[in-house]
């Protein structure tokens, strides 16, 4: 394994462990209730190394699995290369794992790798995760959190909740009864600490 890995579990003791391999890839076992440990599951790349978050996988009372990560590369020379923000989906009643979904790419990458994945409460699986803003909004070069709904076994088109022109980082989510919440710290200036002028704390509810 690699240094970066989250495992998740549920009530009926199914397990899931996503970790990065040496190799550059991201890998899953999952341990079905009453059954051992299955096969390797590659599900797409990871950076070698470097900088990868995987969230915690969600595992859906159907068997439907979920596991979302974020990625970035080294170039040659030690320069950093394109980041990725990846989801892949086992569906119900499958043993393998579909090819992994792209949510958002970055030449230059956001100024973290927040990325968060909640589920539960009859609601899809929800990624939440910082991404840079494209050249359709304001000041590109400001970092603005964007999230993706399940459709069954596809993510819809990531869309930006943070307010435009902003600097956001710190993302979290949770999942109740009421639906999908996204927080997040934001303010006018780059967000090298939660106390930097203007700061202050977002949230966005789902729908």
């Amino acid at each position: 394994p690699g240094s970066h890995t989250s495992t998740a579990g549920r009530a009926a003791s199914d397990m899931v462990v996503a970790f990065d391999s040496k190799r550059g890839r991201m890998l899953v076992r999952v341990r079905p209730h009453g059954h051992g440990w299955g096969a390797v599951s590659d599900v797409g790349p990871a950076a070698v190394g470097n900088a990868n978050e995987v969230a915690t996988p969600y595992i859906g009372r159907n068997g439907r699995i979920v596991v979302a990560w974020y990625h970035r590369q080294l170039s040659e020379g030690g320069e950093m290369g394109p980041s990725y923000t990846q989801v892949a989906v086992r569906p119900p009643n499958r043993a393998k794992f579909l090819p992994a979904q792209t949510l958002a790419k970055s030449q230059n990458g956001p100024l973290s790798d927040d990325v968060v994945l909640v589920g539960g409460y009859g609601y899809p699986p929800l990624v939440a995760f910082l991404a840079t803003a494209s050249s359709s909004e304001p000041t590109p070069a400001r970092s603005v959190v964007r999230v993706s709904s399940s459709h069954g076994d596809r993510f819809s088109a990531a869309r930006t909740v943070s307010p435009p022109g902003q600097w956001a980082t710190g993302v979290a989510a949770a999942m109740g009864p009421g639906g999908p919440i996204v927080t997040w710290l934001g303010g006018p200036n780059a967000p090298f600490s939660a106390l930097s002028p203007g700061a202050g704390v977002y949230a966005a509810l789902g729908a």
